[in-house]
């Protein structure tokens, strides 16, 4: 038996192993929650991280990768510009939308018509309307829970969590919410301020003040401000717009949740704008083991050290987008310009024929006897008068000699004493027989002629597609080759080529009325302006200015150099249409074809919602293109009155630009047409024009008479001859003819007329010698028809 004090030692050595087994237990609770709180504070911060990660992974990712697909109709005629590389709109883009709309805005203000103004709001509300618009999808779709997820999740699950356990990390959907922050900030476009368009006065139409902030661009040109009510109400339009801020060339970043959850509500009202800030939550599960539960052993089993545990811990993220090299250039670039030339008046009207007497032996001359009869061989008449004269000798020939009907002479030529007389000039030409310095007595042998001479007037026809100003050519050269006139059909409008207005363009004998050529819109406009018969730009012109102010709207980039190139390229011919537009290369392009982008299409029945702004100038055509001298191979005027250049056949270019809002792309439209303004005249050959009282053959016949003979043997027939065939009857009253034997001096050509008829003229020419004196008075009575302007037969008397 042990001594007392050993069974004591023993005892408190029981005692003191059971208390520091005890302390141990507890010590080892102590260090296992202290671990445990250790690991779960180090967790939660591993979670935030991860969940920091999660939510910047959205804001750099959502910009681009959730889009909206644009609807037919509307959007896709208006934004398809704007679709990323997957064919939708996304948040990156969007801005640029907005800047589209701008330019619609500013446009349809300055335009100042009701269709603008309407055009206008549709656009408006296709990109930002509350319903329905492609911010209020865009909206849905990057606020719609789960379409963030795996952003969210392949970058918080890159972050260890190892003081939870290994635990993966959860996006929280029922937590996820989406912001409109930094209200006023910056958006990702930019946009010149110095091409705002000219209003109906010329003056730029104004900007909104708060449209642009303060902050350029690496273009030079002031950013559109985000999140800010920018009001076009200039001409009575009314339409609000917002960009939105996106921080151009920043990287996302966090955000307090507490800034971000102030600033969930749509920052304009009336207007349905996508977000520009992301809040999300991230879960993940702590498990620890506390100790071991195989520890020690004990009695009959197992020390269990520690136990499981399992917590779930919920952390939040706020961050806001920023966009790197991502700027966008506020333009309309689908935009498009529609130029049009009007069409052509096709014309197989006959030409002129250089065959004809014109062109021929009344340019050369036609010479005429005192009785009419007429030969375009001077010396043959002379002849006759000298044969006639001398009362006999070798008597000439008689081929290419022609009565006064265009016929070959049967004894008339017998009649004849010299060239000319009776009315009758000696030569007969272009100059005499028509037109203001017509003779009578030339004139209307002018039948015969053509009897005398058969020819054709008129040739083929040009078989051309002609300008109006060609168009009246050619009217004015066929009712010359008609041969008897008339007045010139209306001529219709048409297209633009290109000419000098102050050159002379004369056509040849048989040749075509056609001799503009065309001209490339540089050419037709200055032609319609100011500057004429200039192939270089004028800038001043008024439509060239319209028109590259619309080109900077497609590319604001654009150059003078290469908008001028474009504008010089292709001729723009009758009947035509080209368009104006960039391709996805930035390259200006002017095609026949429509526009064609990949990731777009063009509306080509849209029209332009503007006022037509027509430039024109009028211009002579009578003596330049339209019957100049020598036209037609004639040197005389094709018009029997000639016209007064400066009010008659006025010609009119006209350049008509009519402006558009960009509403379906379209930025405007360019017209050329020509035209005819003025007075109608009558073109010759006509019949002469009728006299008035005492005109040509009434006169002649009145001065006939006052110094006639009336013993002349061929005093009737003369009366007959100079009265044109409008003598009706011719009466005599006093001395008869037997007893014409006073009253009157013989002259030597009467008495050689006696002489030479045989006959009674014999016996009188044997009677009364030259320069005997007979005293008979007799009375003419002549009577005419009524187609002189005296409206009724005409009748007077001449005492002899």
């Amino acid at each position: 038996m042990l001594p007392k004090f050993r069974r004591h030692i023993r005892n408190a050595r029981a005692s003191s192993l059971v208390f520091f087994s005890a302390l141990f237990v507890v010590l080892v609770g102590i260090v296992v929650g202290a671990l445990q709180l250790i690991g779960l504070l180090g967790g939660g911060r591993q979670l935030q991280n991860a969940t920091d990660s999660g939510n910047l992974s959205i804001a750099q990712s959502a910009p681009n990768k959730i889009g909206v697909s644009l609807q037919t109709g509307t959007e896709q005629d208006n934004f398809s510009a704007f679709n990323n590389n997957s064919g939708q709109v996304d948040l990156a883009h969007y801005n640029g939308i907005v800047g589209q709309c701008i330019w619609v805005a500013l446009n349809a203000e300055a335009e100042n018509t009701d269709k603008a103004r309407s055009d206008c709001q549709t656009v408006v509300n296709a990109a930002e309307g509350s319903n329905s618009g492609v911010g209020s999808r865009l909206l849905t779709q990057l606020n719609t829970a789960g379409q963030t997820d795996p952003f969210f999740t392949n970058l918080a699950n890159s972050n260890p969590l190892g003081l939870l356990g290994d635990s993966s990390v959860h996006p929280d959907d029922s937590s996820y919410k989406v912001a409109f922050m930094n209200a006023g900030g910056l958006s990702n476009v930019s946009l010149d301020p110095n091409n705002a368009p000219p209003q109906s006065n010329g003056k730029p139409i104004s900007l909104p003040s708060n449209l642009l902030s303060t902050t350029n661009s690496s273009n030079g040109y002031p950013y559109v401000t985000g999140y800010n009510a920018v009001s076009f109400n200039t001409n009575q339009l009314n339409v609000t717009l917002s960009g939105v801020s996106v921080q151009p060339n920043q990287r996302p970043h966090l955000v307090g949740n507490a800034d971000f959850n102030g600033d969930t509500q749509q920052p304009v009202s009336n207007l349905t704008l996508p977000p520009n800030s992301f809040q999300s939550a991230g879960t993940a599960t702590d498990v620890h083991k506390g100790g071991s539960e195989n520890a020690g052993k004990g009695g009959g089993g197992n020390w269990k050290l520690g136990t499981s545990t399992a917590t779930t811990l919920h952390m939040t993220s706020s961050a806001i987008v920023g966009l790197l090299n991502q700027d966008i250039q506020a333009s309309v670039p689908h935009g498009f310009i529609i130029v049009t030339n009007g069409g052509g008046d096709s014309d197989n009207s006959p030409l002129p024929s250089n065959e004809s007497i014109f062109n021929n032996q009344l340019f050369t001359g036609i010479f005429v006897a005192n009785n009419g009869c007429f030969s375009t061989d001077e010396s043959l008449i002379q002849a006759w008068a000298d044969y006639n004269n001398a009362g006999g000798g070798n008597q000439p020939p008689v081929d290419g000699l022609f009565d006064v009907s265009g016929n070959p002479v049967s004894g008339q030529q017998y009649k004849i004493t010299q060239l000319g007389g009776n009315g009758y000039p000696v030569m007969c030409d272009y100059t005499n027989v028509q037109g203001p310095n017509a003779v009578a007595a030339a004139a209307a042998l002018l039948p015969a002629f053509e009897n005398a001479y058969p020819a054709p007037l008129s040739g083929n026809g040009s078989g051309c597609v002609l300008t109006a100003v060609e168009k009246l050519k050619a009217e004015v050269m066929e009712l010359y080759t008609s041969g008897t006139g008339g007045t010139p059909a209306a001529v219709a409008t048409t297209g633009m080529r290109y000419f000098n207005h102050t050159a002379t363009y004369v056509a040849g004998a048989g040749q075509s009325p056609e001799f503009t050529r065309p001209g490339n819109i540089v050419e037709l406009c200055n032609q319609a302006g100011t500057v004429q018969n200039q192939t270089t730009v004028d800038n001043s012109n008024a439509i060239v200015k319209q028109l590259k102010q619309r080109m900077k709207e497609i590319k604001p980039a654009a150059t003078d150099a290469e908008m001028n190139e474009l504008l010089t390229s292709n001729t723009i011919n009758l009947g035509t249409t080209f368009y104006i537009w960039m391709d996805d290369t930035s390259t200006f392009r002017l095609t026949q074809t429509p526009p064609s982008w990949p990731n777009g299409s063009v509306n080509t029945s849209a029209q332009p919602d503007g006022t037509p702004q027509p430039l024109g100038v009028n211009f002579p055509t009578i003596g330049l293109s339209v019957d100049p001298t020598g036209e037609c191979g004639f040197n005389q005027s094709l018009f029997a009155v000639q016209p007064d250049p400066a009010t008659d056949y006025l010609g009119v270019d006209t350049a008509t630009w009519t402006p558009s809002t960009g509403t379906s792309n379209l930025l405007g439209t360019l017209n050329f047409s020509e035209s005819i303004s003025g007075t109608a005249v009558v073109i010759g050959p006509p019949t002469p024009p009728k006299p008035s009282c005492g005109g040509p053959w009434i006169t002649a016949v009145q001065n006939y008479l006052a110094g006639a003979e009336f013993y002349d043997p061929n005093y009737i027939s003369n009366i007959y001859s100079l009265g044109q065939g409008h003598v009706t009857s011719i009466s005599e009253t006093g001395q008869d003819w037997a007893n014409r034997n006073n009253g009157c001096v013989v002259s030597q050509a009467l008495w050689n007329a006696w002489n030479n008829n045989g006959g009674i003229y014999s016996m009188l020419a044997a009677m009364y010698p030259p320069g005997s004196y007979c005293g008979a008075v007799m009375t003419t009575t002549v009577t005419f028809d009524n187609s002189t302007s005296c409206g009724a037969d005409h009748t007077f008397q001449v005492p002899n």
